[in-house]
């Protein structure tokens, strides 16, 4: 029987019908329609059009993959037309020759970057496409090379292509000397911020200067930011040489030379003395699984950018290139450092704890010794030690982009007021690499400010409020000053207090003391304020409310898994997520508005616990549209409820 997918189905029906469709849709780039949960919920509201859109994979790569399997492409049920081979043969050429002309004489500076970047994709090494940069760029003003990417993403490139580019035009940033790099620093900073017609234009000469001040600052978020990079840093080389050894020995002899030569150069690089003819493979696991968690650990500081800085920077000063490039890296850092783990995980399982009784070990223990080093050696391979090594250079690099580019831009940019409440909203975070949030006197005797914060962020919506309500005032008073005819007042009370209780401010005359008092009269009864915030407090769940205009509104307080920040109140729910989430969540809340979708239900872990994420259509009683509710609720005690009955009762499994 023929096999036909249909680019309309959503994923998780394609999948259920034919169940190799995940192992193609994986091998594409879809890497998270291996997780089960991701499948089982944005699996059910997206196709492959639209995860093409997302993922930037583009459709022919999708469709010719497929018909290789053997699939009938279909759209909507009807034929999807065939590639044409005489198109995609010209295509190429032409690709070829603007590829060849950009990079003997670069003149359009947008288009030599889209060559260097068509080279990567292609396959080249990072050091040679990043060599014939510093040659074609090295005279050029970073201003304009900034300028060409930005113009690359406004012509529809895709995020995850141009993001290439901070790894490679930061080899400008570097230099031979600490002068020479603060220079190209500099440069690299006073292109990143775009000056726009009306604004001021600042002076960025002192910018170390500056920047050198706030981090001298105790407890000054840009010191703690400092101190967490240079605890990494100092961690990332003290335990480089191991790994680094390890891999050149185990790839560098493979090809002819026997397994002792192999050996003996890992014995070098774990400093034995000799005595083993073979490494300690289970020595070896047991540190990188402890190396692994350490750097997992590090990715609060990623956190914290993402939710303090990146937004800011994009809403209100309009610098979203260089934030949201970073905020890929962070995000991509953060998933090779789980995919690692993931796979340690699957490697090892069924490994048990050996029996330390003192006693001589029979066969089978010996046997299962022998097994256990052989599954350790397995794991620590040439392939996924190389991937770990890639993931730390990228974290030492992005150490060296945060300290010349990040935070220069945010010390010139961010008031004194925002860097308060980034300061008390860090507080919520756990401890990054034992750098503990020491406290900054400036901002204790000021007190949190987030009202301070939200006036100094809406100036201007508070202003027209303002206006709007003396005009109310005003045209009020000169109502009442009117003069009413002989037995209006009586009548005109009367409407009033109707009108009162229809809007909650009264009922009858008996509530009207507890309506001053602060009540909040409701249809299913009547609460103080103070009663209704310790209520939605006292809820085991986290909730987040964004509005029918997409705006940030409500956050329950206490202790969060997922942090959220008082600076992301009144502000647009999609900035406060990182570019690869935010076509998602636009979906999500798009397909709730014109009602395709009343709930989204997602299953994760985190931090070793089962977690469900409930994303609500919010509904008046007329079935219109009022808002998003995310319901964040901790599932360890119902897993374990689970867990014990169906250990009692097998049978039901």
């Amino acid at each position: 029987m023929d096999k036909i997918l249909d680019l309309d189905k959503s994923v998780a029906s394609l999948v259920k019908e034919y169940p190799e469709v995940a192992d193609i849709m994986s091998d594409l780039g879809f890497t998270e329609i291996k997780n089960p949960a991701m499948l089982a919920s944005v699996g059910r509201i997206m196709n492959l059009k639209k995860g093409s859109q997302m993922k930037k994979i583009p459709m022919e790569e999708i469709v010719r993959a497929f018909r290789e399997k053997g699939f009938e492409i279909t759209d909507g049920g009807k034929p999807f037309p065939a590639e044409s081979t005489d198109s995609a043969e010209a295509a190429k050429i032409a690709k070829d020759a603007d590829l060849s002309e950009a990079t003997k004489a670069p003149i359009d500076r947008a288009e030599a970057l889209r060559s260097l970047l068509d080279r990567l994709s292609e396959g080249e090494d990072l050091e040679s496409v990043r060599a014939d940069f510093v040659r074609d760029f090295k005279d050029v003003d970073p201003a304009e090379i900034m300028r060409a990417e930005q113009g690359l993403m406004e012509s529809g490139m895709p995020l995850s292509k141009v993001q290439k580019l901070c790894d490679v035009h930061s080899a400008l940033f570097h230099g031979d000397t600490r002068e020479e790099k603060i220079a190209n620093a500099e440069r690299a900073v006073q292109a990143s911020l775009k000056n726009h017609a009306g604004k001021e234009e600042k002076n960025y000469i002192n910018k170390s200067v500056e920047v050198d001040a706030l981090i001298q600052i105790p407890g000054h978020p840009l010191s703690t930011f400092t101190k967490e990079n240079e605890a990494l840093g100092q961690y990332l080389e003290n335990t480089k040489a191991r790994w680094e050894s390890l891999v050149e020995s185990l790839s560098g002899k493979a090809g002819g030379k026997d397994k002792a030569e192999k050996t003996e150069g890992v014995k070098g690089a774990q400093g034995a003395e000799g005595a083993k003819e073979t490494p300690d493979w289970e020595a070896l696991l047991a540190a990188f699984s402890e190396e692994l968690a350490k750097l997992r650990s590090f990715t609060v500081h990623y956190a914290k950018k993402g939710d303090l800085l990146y937004p800011l920077l994009k809403v209100k000063y309009d610098i979203s290139g260089p934030s949201q490039v970073m905020w890929t890296v962070d995000d991509e850092i953060r998933d090779t450092l789980g995919e690692l783990k993931r796979e340690l995980t699957e490697k090892s399982k069924g490994v048990r704890a050996l029996k330390n009784t003192g006693e001589d070990l029979d066969d089978e223990e010996e046997e299962y010794i022998r097994s256990k080093a052989e599954i350790a050696e397995s794991i620590l391979n040439s392939f996924f030690l190389k991937n770990y090594l890639a993931v730390r250079n990228r974290m030492e690099e992005m150490i060296y982009k945060e300290e010349n580019i990040l935070f220069p831009m945010c010390a010139l940019q961010f008031q004194k007021e925002e860097w308060i409440q980034i300061y008390f909203d860090s507080k919520d975070y756990e401890a990054c690499f034992s750098v503990e949030n020491v406290s900054w006197k400036e901002a204790e005797e000021n007190g949190n400010t987030p009202e301070k914060w939200r006036a100094v962020e809406a100036s201007g919506d508070s202003e027209r409020e303002k206006s709007e309500k003396e005009i109310s005032e005003e045209r009020s008073g000169d109502f009442h000053a009117a003069e009413l005819p002989q037995g209006a007042g009586k009548m005109l009370e009367d409407l009033l207090r109707r009108v009162e209780s229809l809007e909650g401010k009264s009922g009858n005359s008996g509530e009207s003391s507890s309506a001053r008092d602060g009540e909040i009269i409701m249809p299913g009864g009547h609460l103080k304020k103070n009663e209704l915030i310790a209520m939605l407090n006292t809820l085991p769940v986290e909730i987040t409310f964004v509005d029918k205009d997409n705006i940030n509104r409500f956050f329950n307080e206490g202790p969060k898994v997922f942090k959220r920040p008082q600076m992301a109140i009144d502000r647009e729910v999609f900035s406060c997520h990182p570019p690869k989430v935010e076509p998602m969540v636009r979906m999500i809340i798009g397909n709730f508005r014109d009602g395709k979708e009343d709930e989204v239900p997602i299953w994760m872990e985190k931090g070793g616990k089962p977690f469900l994420v409930r994303y609500m259509a919010v509904r008046d009683k007329e079935q219109n549209y009022v808002g998003t509710l995310e319901a964040v609720t901790d599932m360890t005690e119902v897993k374990e409820h689970f867990r014990q009955y169906f250990k009692s009762h097998p049978e039901e499994l």
